[in-house]
Parts: structure tokens; C-alpha cells; sequence
């Protein structure tokens, strides 16, 4: 029998594929029948050095009407007017082109860029929102391939953005088509495969310049050579190799040795590289023949620790993979380094894993499961020859931080750059090496010189992570990729930076503000002149989440630190630390005692309550701060997932937002919205509604009676949470990642996943 642990990283893992597949749009719900706004958002400006977009503001255009699907009560419900867009999109994508081109995804569209001239964008085409993100789009030299929300996919001509291609696609699951490019964009292939069939996918082979249909076969993906002179599909008899020119018939066929229990093959303008793997022996071989005869020149068995195998495109070099000792005690994370071997099989250079930062955990989390591993160790995830073979690069990820690039040359083996960051690609060309760094920095790196200054071309934006609002509504914090950023709501005018911040709240009062840091430092600040009143330290992690307390005697802040099984309350003026609150979930299913640290939590306003939720699947608990006590950690009918989590302002209602996890990869996304209510020491639910969105954040208006509930198809609706109606909708281009309300109720903000914020008002109380 599976046992709980496991049965936990088995649904983690079928948890991560559900961004994979994009889900078809709906109505959020039958009862939300006001009127809907439509936002137009800003596309990237050409001036893109050294910042590619500005903070934009939008002027409002339309008014969404809160119509009352119920009789009109005596406080009508509030209309709320788009007076502000600002922020910078977010880079999700870079990806080389061909002839010295490069291009940027952004939600709004594809920024296209020419090696010649970096300072400027050389092309932008808009497109829908296509999903986050889309993992379907693609571009040659002349064409652009991309998948919109519905899952239909389009090839575009970049010349004059004509469609010359649409096909339906199945938003559901993993069976939709998928179209491919060869290296240099003349020929397309058109890959369909049906989920859980036994028949082989059908392939439709396209010449571009024409359109026209070459040949359709049944069978695996075919692989072009770098010139596209040839191209080679795997088959169950073996390896079919064919002109370009005559797709038809295949011009030779290495067999498949039923000795070989499964082979790897790569292409490059003169070599076909197999890389065979025997049934009886574990130590596979690799195979070099000429590309346009077929005919073997030489072959070389790999040793016991190496792996994976891919050959420069000049044919001289080849990277293998190996095994080496990692010293964690995951068996399930294994490290590896590069070793460079000449073509004939001569040992170059090897490259080494590098070693990773220590994380410790808190020792109060002895036992508990936390979101972190204490034996985090680097895996190599990928690695890349540039177009002539000059450089390497290889890319490194301990599954919790960012990547981790290092750049090598070929011939002397030399580290050329090193850099974090989440998307590097080699210009199709040779001369540059581009990074796309979590930051949002697009910079140029030389891939001749050790050392090197980078070239900065552009700053995209980074993704919003937590969103604070003051008490009068005229400032925003917005914690993302960099630090927290303190903003005017009226026009996104940078008030404040602060750099490595990772939390942040306001004090009741707005005459101050509390930071918390990478490092596990708290800071307490002035807004009027930024100035430092008091710092405190107790933690080993970054601060998680910051809340101040209210109704005590002194100013006091409530902070979670990442992987801690703590809730640390710290007097601010004289920065001493109260008894810490033991923040865990327990659990007891199929006979198995389960501790889990929380996440996240959200503070009752009259600051008795604090609820939690768990950074994983097992809903969340309630404690009351007066006794310490966890009155809510189990329920009959528990959340599958609970994404965010709010208090209305009298403390009387719990909102919870859920995202379902196995909703994406079985059919549409899915999610959840309960209201519970709050009596004395019981919690009880109150309402439950099911949405064909997953629940993104959720937030209370200052009277109580207004819930904002953000989803990740980009709508906000509006709840009122005393009849338990939905009431209104607003909209947004693109994942909603949290919503607020400020100015006593006058003033939404939401934060969506291309790095946007939408500010709405109401003259409504």
C-alpha cells in the first residue's frame, strides 16, 4: 500500500502539469450578470534600453455596473470605475529565431528583436491571452506559432501577420495538436495524438513558403538536420531518412537491432548520432554515420556513470552527461556534471555540478512537513551547444530556487559567464548569448570572452507575488521578484524600493510601514521620511507573510517566516518578541499521524483569530491568539486546497479560495469558494460554491459585505457575502494573483500574473 508521504508526492507531481494545459474560458458563474469591462493594457513601447516598459497608467474608458441579482436591500451595491493600469509586463518566454532574431513573450504579445540593432523592438504582434504560459508558442525567421485560451493554434506569417494556418485544438487535456518548425522555419509538421489511443499520432508535414501538404504519416515527431536537407522519423522498424526535396520515400534505413531496448538520436548538417542502449547490458554505446549515406564512422560505448549524449552542430564536439556524488539524502535528486569528449571519443573537459546553498531548516520543524528540503542539490536540466559549436552552455536547478547558467568554451574549457535566471537561449547566428533573468533583465552576454560585462537590453517586469494596500487607498506595496515596491494608487508613481524585501504591511494608521527580508530580518519604517525605527531577527529563512496586530497596547506585527512552524509577534518600539505561536496542521488519515507547517495565514481585524493554510494539499486551521488554542483543523468536508484566505472587517465570516489540483489535468480547471462562519470558538461553513476557475485570491471590503474574489482566468467577481450572492464582475487580461480594498472600501486593487495592477473605484462606502 502507498503510503501518505507518498501518496502526497504523487498528487505534487500530477499537480505540476496543470499549468501545462490550458483550460477553456467560461463564465465564472450563471448568477453574474453585470455588466462586463473590457481593459485594454499597453503594449511594449520600442524605447527599450535600458527599460523596455515603463510603469504605464491606463484612463478609465468603461464602467462595470453592479447589477443585484436579488431584490435591492437598503445598501445598494456600489459600481466600481477602472481609474488606473500600471506596472510592466512580464517576459514569460525567450526563444531564439533564425538569421541573428530573438523574441520575447510577453502576455500581450511577441516582441521580436534583430542582433543588429538591440536598442529597439523590431516587431510586436499582439495576441490574445494565450494562457500562463503558453509552451506552444514558436517562431522561425518568418513564421510565429501559438495556441490561444480555447486551445485553438494558429501559424502566423510574420511579414504581414496573415494566419496561414488555424486548427482546433481540445483545451481539456494533453491530446489537442501541437505544430512544429524546423531549425530554419521552411517546413512545419503538424502533430496529432490522441490521449490514452494505442494508434500512433498523425504527422502532416508543411513546406511554408506555399503551404502546401508534403506527405502524412502515422508515427513519432520527425528531426530535421540543421540545413534541412535531410529530416528522420523513428519508427518500429527503425530509423527512416529522407531528402527534404522527396518527403515521400525515405532514402535509407538504419534497422532497429532487437537487441536495443531503445535509442536517442541527434542531427546535425553532416552526422546522424544514435545513442543505443542493450537489453542485456547496462553500459550503452554511441554510433556517429554520415547523415546523406548512412555509412558508420565510428562508434564508442559510454562509461557506467555517463548518460544523455548531444553533438556540437560543427560535428566535432560531444557533450555526455554523468552521474556524480551529490551527498543529499534524496535518492530521487541526482546531481550531475558535463564532460566534453572529441568526436573520436577523446576526453576534453569536465564540468561539475556546482555546489548549493545551505537552507536549514528550523529546528521546531523537526518532523513536519514544510515546503523546503533540507538536502537541496543541483540537477542539471538542460544543456546547448551554440550554432557553431564554439560554447556550451549548461543549466542547473535545485527544484526551489532559481536556475542556475553557466557558460563554457568548447576548445579550452574555459567559464565564460555565470548568471541565475530562469531562460537563456543562443542567437541563431553564434555571436550572442542572451539571458532572461528572473529580475526581468534581458541582457546580451559575450560568448568569447571569460568574464565578460553583460550588455543590458532590456527590463521586462517580474512577477507580483503579494499585494498590500494602505488604509486611505493612496499607496500600493507590491512585493515581486526584486523586492517590494511602494506605489501611488493614482497614477503607479514609484514612491519607495526596497530591494531583497519579501513581505510587507501597513500599520493601521499609514504613519508607518514593516518589511520583511530574504534574510529573515523584520524592518520597521516611517513613511513620512523612509527612516529606520527599530530591526529584529529570529529567523533563519525569508519572512513569508507580515500582519499587524490590533488592539494592543503596543504596536505589534505578526510574521511567518518560509519553512518555520512558527508564528513569531514582535513588539515594534522595542523590538522584543512575545511567546511565539506554534503554527502546524495535524492531520491523523488511514492510520497515519501527518504534521504540516502553514504557508500563509490571514489575521481576524478584531485580532482574536488567525487562520492558516498549508503550503500543500490539506486545507487549513483556525487558532485563537487569546489562548493559543487550534479550534479548526479538521473538518469532515476539508478543502481540497485552499489558495488564499480572508477575514471580513467584524471578524464574523472566513472566506476561503480553492484550487482544485487534479481539475487541469483531468478536464477544465476547477475550484472552489466557501464562506465559514464565525462564532466564538467555532468555525462552521456557512456557504459553498463550485467555479470552472481556480480561485486566485480573495479580500473583504471594509464594511463586510462586499467579498472580491479573483480567478485565473483573469475575472474579479464581487460577492455579498450576507445573501451570498455574486453580484458583479470586472475583468483583467490575465491570471488574477491578488485583490485588496483600501480607502475604507472605496478602492479595489488586483494584481494579475503578467505583472499588471488594476485600481477601481467607487463612491459607494
Amino acid at each position: 500500500m502507498i503510503g501518505k508521504k507518498g501518496f502526497l508526492v504523487n498528487l505534487w507531481l500530477l499537480c505540476c502539469l496543470v499549468a501545462c494545459f490550458p483550460a477553456e474560458e467560461e463564465p465564472i458563474s450563471s448568477t453574474v450578470t453585470s455588466q462586463s469591462l473590457s481593459t485594454p493594457v499597453p503594449s511594449p513601447t520600442n524605447a527599450v534600453s535600458p527599460t523596455v516598459n515603463p510603469a504605464t497608467t491606463h484612463t478609465p474608458t468603461q464602467t462595470a455596473v453592479i447589477t443585484p441579482t436579488v431584490p435591492p436591500t437598503s445598501t445598494p451595491e456600489p459600481s466600481f470605475t477602472e481609474t488606473a493600469v500600471f506596472g510592466d509586463p512580464i517576459a514569460q518566454r525567450l526563444f531564439p529565431l533564425t538569421n541573428g532574431r530573438f523574441a520575447i513573450q510577453t502576455m500581450q504579445g511577441v516582441a521580436i528583436y534583430d542582433e543588429v540593432d538591440l536598442a529597439n523592438v523590431a516587431q510586436f504582434i499582439p495576441l490574445p491571452p494565450p494562457g500562463w504560459p503558453s509552451y506552444d508558442l514558436s517562431a522561425s525567421a518568418e513564421h510565429l506559432i501559438w495556441r490561444n485560451g480555447n486551445g485553438r493554434l494558429f501559424v502566423q506569417r510574420l511579414a504581414d501577420e496573415a494566419i496561414l494556418l488555424e486548427v482546433p485544438g481540445n483545451p481539456n487535456g494533453w491530446d489537442h495538436p501541437s505544430f512544429h518548425l524546423s531549425p530554419k522555419g521552411n517546413f512545419g509538421w503538424l502533430f496529432d495524438g490522441e490521449a490514452y489511443s494505442d494508434e500512433p499520432p498523425v504527422v502532416t508535414l508543411y513546406r511554408l513558403q506555399d503551404g502546401a501538404e508534403l506527405t502524412q504519416f502515422r508515427g513519432d515527431l520527425p528531426q530535421f538536420s540543421n540545413d534541412e536537407a535531410f529530416f528522420v522519423r523513428d519508427t518500429s522498424e527503425g530509423l527512416l531518412i529522407y531528402d527534404s526535396a522527396q518527403p515521400t520515400q525515405p532514402l535509407y534505413t538504419v534497422a532497429r537491432d532487437e537487441e536495443i531496448s531503445f535509442w536517442d538520436i541527434d542531427l546535425t548538417a553532416d552526422w546522424l548520432q544514435i545513442t543505443k542502449y542493450l537489453r542485456a547490458e547496462e553500459r550503452p554505446f554511441v554510433e556517429l554515420r554520415n547523415l546523406a549515406t548512412g555509412d558508420l564512422w565510428h562508434t564508442f560505448s559510454l562509461a557506467d556513470d555517463e548518460a544523455r549524449v548531444i553533438i556540437s552542430p560543427d560535428g566535432q564536439t560531444l557533450a555526455i552527461t554523468f552521474k556524480q556524488d551529490d551527498g543529499a539524502d534524496s535518492p530521487t535528486v541526482v546531481a550531475a556534471g558535463v564532460r566534453l569528449y572529441s568526436v573520436s571519443g577523446e576526453l576534453r573537459h569536465e564540468f561539475l555540478a556546482p555546489p548549493t546553498p545551505h537552507l536549514p531548516v528550523p529546528s521546531v520543524c523537526d518532523g513536519v512537513w514544510t515546503s523546503r528540503r533540507s538536502d537541496l542539490v543541483y540537477s542539471l536540466i538542460s544543456m546547448n551547444f551554440a550554432p557553431d559549436g564554439r560554447s556550451l552552455s549548461v543549466t542547473y536547478s535545485d527544484y526551489v530556487a532559481d536556475s542556475l547558467t553557466r557558460l563554457y568554451a568548447t576548445e579550452s574549457g574555459e567559464k565564460l559567464a555565470e548568471f541565475v535566471g530562469h531562460e537563456s537561449a543562443f542567437v541563431a547566428n553564434g555571436r550572442s548569448f542572451l539571458s532572461l533573468s528572473t529580475d526581468g533583465l534581458l541582457q546580451q552576454w559575450d560568448p568569447t570572452t571569460a568574464d565578460a560585462v553583460p550588455q543590458t537590453i532590456a527590463r521586462y517586469g517580474t512577477p507580483i507575488i503579494d499585494l498590500a494596500l494602505s488604509n486611505n487607498g493612496e499607496m500600493a506595496a507590491l512585493v515581486n521578484g526584486t523586492g517590494v515596491e511602494l506605489r501611488r494608487t493614482a497614477d503607479g508613481g514609484l514612491v519607495q524600493q526596497y530591494d531583497a524585501a519579501t513581505a510587507v504591511t501597513f500599520a493601521p494608521d499609514d504613519q508607518t510601514i514593516t518589511l520583511g527580508f530574504a534574510d529573515g530580518r523584520i524592518q520597521w519604517r516611517s513613511l513620512a521620511d523612509n527612516s529606520l525605527l527599530n530591526e529584529m531577527s529570529d529567523h533563519a529563512a525569508p519572512i513569508r507573510r507580515l500582519a499587524f496586530w490590533p488592539h494592543q497596547k503596543e504596536p505589534t506585527v505578526l510574521a511567518l517566516a518560509e519553512n518555520d512552524c512558527r508564528i513569531t509577534r514582535w513588539q515594534l518600539t522595542t523590538g522584543s518578541q512575545l511567546e511565539p505561536l506554534n503554527a502546524i496542521l495535524t492531520f491523523d488519515e488511514y492510520g497515519e499521524v501527518i504534521q504540516m507547517s502553514i504557508n500563509d495565514f490571514a489575521l481576524s481585524p478584531t485580532g482574536n483569530l488567525l487562520a492558516g493554510r498549508s503550503w500543500f494539499m490539506y486545507g487549513f486551521g483556525v487558532w485563537d491568539l487569546a489562548n493559543d488554542s487550534n479550534i479548526l483543523t479538521q473538518l469532515e468536508d476539508q478543502p481540497q486546497s485552499v489558495w488564499d484566505l480572508a477575514f471580513s472587517a467584524d471578524g464574523s465570516l472566513l472566506a476561503t479560495g480553492e484550487r482544485w489540483p487534479l481539475g487541469g489535468w483531468v478536464g477544465p480547471e476547477r475550484g472552489g469558494l466557501r464562506l465559514w462562519q464565525i462564532d466564538e470558538d467555532n468555525v462552521s461553513l456557512r456557504w459553498s460554491t463550485e467555479l470552472n476557475q481556480y480561485v486566485g485570491a480573495v479580500a473583504f471590503s471594509n464594511n463586510s459585505l462586499l467579498l472580491a474574489v479573483g480567478y485565473s482566468s483573469g475575472d474579479v467577481t464581487l460577492v455579498n457575502a450576507r445573501q451570498e450572492q455574486f453580484v458583479g464582475r470586472l475583468e483583467t487580461v490575465s491570471g488574477v494573483t491578488g485583490v485588496a480594498f483600501g480607502g475604507n472600501g472605496r478602492l479595489l486593487a488586483a494584481t494579475t500574473r503578467d505583472g499588471l495592477i488594476y485600481i477601481w473605484q467607487t463612491e459607494s462606502p
